[in-house]
């Protein structure tokens, strides 16, 4: 009996474990694509309302994510004025990291940069994170191209 029961946990173990692996690996799949941002909202340390950031007339930001965790960044803000910035990315337990590069002053060492959102909701359309900031809490709405 005791090695039934034994056999029974590992097995449960297994199987919670390879669920875990799997959202993981359905969730990066998911991510795979262009996603324009609609709109972020923030509510500031201090403060108990919520402000509601849409794009500008004529800005376009919009996040690119790769099948091989590379992704980029682009932010146009006037016709034929785009920035763009890489960095790559892991997905676990509905946790989204993004690593860029920090642009020094010349002649300083160059070193990196991670952001940590939570995916709040993610369908095959519609993704929203929310930035885990200590201080603030930053919402970004975005809708797959």
């Amino acid at each position: 009996m005791k090695n039934l029961m034994r056999s029974l946990a590992v097995l449960c173990c297994a199987v919670m474990a390879f669920a875990l692996i799997s959202c993981d690996k359905d969730n990066e799949k998911m991510i795979v694509g262009t996603w324009d941002v609609q709109y972020q909202t923030a509510v500031y340390e201090g403060e108990d309302s919520t402000r509601i950031y849409p794009c500008e007339a004529g800005e376009i930001w919009y996040y690119g994510f790769n099948e091989d965790n590379t992704g980029y960044i682009s932010h146009t803000y006037e016709p034929g004025y785009t920035d763009y910035m890489d960095f790559t990315y892991s997905v676990s337990d509905n946790i989204l990291a993004i690593t860029h590069p920090e642009y020094p002053v010349k002649g300083a060492t160059t070193h990196t940069n991670t952001i940590h959102f939570l995916i709040e909701k993610m369908t095959k359309n519609e993704l929203v994170l929310l930035m885990l900031n200590k201080h603030d809490l930053h919402r970004t709405y975005l809708k797959k191209r």
